[in-house]
């Protein structure tokens, strides 16, 4: 793929967040498709689903990972429901996971998991001050 630009995908996810208090990776995907989003490449514009799926991907390991300067802890956390679905988002986080296959198992559970602002984090979307991610490298 190249070079990505998923500011409108990380403007769609953390408008959902804040609007519905969690959201899982296919709710990202499928609010996305319906309302006709792209991933904006250096090759030109991906629709499918799975392209867009990868940029959500990155955007939630984006933010599950960066630690904010202002409140010491990821711009988001997963919403587990069981220690499978803890160590599940836990191995995606901690790059341990293997989420090649996206037709495995594992991955279509990974995609069920919800994901909300950590503690801090709604008011710094509210404030405009939480960092955010416009482009991705592959």
């Amino acid at each position: 793929m190249g070079h990505a630009n998923v500011s409108n995908l990380s403007d769609l996810m953390l408008r959902g967040i804040y609007a519905r208090g969690k959201l899982s990776l296919r709710e990202m995907v499928e609010t996305a498709m319906k309302r006709g989003e792209s991933l904006h490449a250096s090759e030109g514009e991906y629709t499918d689903e799975g392209m867009i799926d990868y940029g959500f991907l990155e955007l939630i390991n984006f933010h599950a990972r960066y630690w904010c300067q202002n409140n010491n802890r990821p711009n988001i956390e997963a919403v587990c429901e069981s220690e499978d679905e803890r160590l599940l988002a836990e191995s995606f986080v901690d790059g341990a996971g293997d989420f090649s296959d996206w037709e495995s198992d594992a991955y279509k559970r990974f995609r069920e998991i919800k994901w909300r602002f950590t503690e801090g984090t709604r008011k710094m979307y509210i404030d405009k001050t939480i960092p955010t991610i416009s482009s991705v490298t592959n």
